[in-house]
């Protein structure tokens, strides 16, 4: 529920928010009869829920397997689910890279992505709430294992992003 409410709420008001693409009106309108979830937008759904399920398992054998800690393992792919979702935001932001002039130009997309990763870290860190989650107090390398695996979700979907790019030249 926290993942949800967090990490799908406060993005969704800031891609509401963000101005329509510039070359919006340079594409193709997509075919009469094709329906909304096109073939095309459910492979880019299932490659990234595949992508985001990985991720996070991965952070959590981490945490179980090499600092042997269940709950430090639930911690790091609790933290990697929803810091992968707030970095996913800017990815699905355009279906241009993320690396563009663009990409950091909407306000409050960037300040929803700095309130839900900060909501994140006190839940993780703040004791009394910790608890409440079932949640261990990362250490710094712990952490940054988790952002890294995190970020690499916009990695694999610019790769996807170009790809994409060059079947349809």
């Amino acid at each position: 529920l926290w993942i949800n409410l967090i990490t799908d709420s406060l993005p969704v008001f800031g891609l509401g928010m963000d101005n329509p693409d510039d070359s919006i009106m340079t594409q193709k309108p997509r075919p009469k009869h094709e329906s909304f979830l096109s073939k095309k937008l459910i492979i880019q759904i299932v490659f990234v829920g595949f992508l985001i399920g990985v991720l996070s398992i991965t952070t959590y054998i981490i945490g179980n397997n090499v600092y042997n800690d269940h709950s430090v393992g639930q911690t790091m792919a609790f933290l990697t689910l929803s810091t992968i979702q707030l970095f996913h935001s800017f990815n699905i932001k355009s279906d241009r890279s993320i690396f563009s002039k663009d990409t950091f130009k909407n306000k409050v997309l960037n300040i929803s992505f700095i309130v839900g990763f900060a909501l994140q870290v006190f839940i993780i860190y703040c004791p009394s709430v910790n608890s409440l989650f079932k949640l261990s107090a990362l250490s710094l390398v712990q952490f940054l294992i988790c952002i890294g695996i995190s970020a690499l979700v916009i990695v694999f979907v610019e790769i996807f992003k170009f790809i994409k790019k060059l079947k349809n030249r």
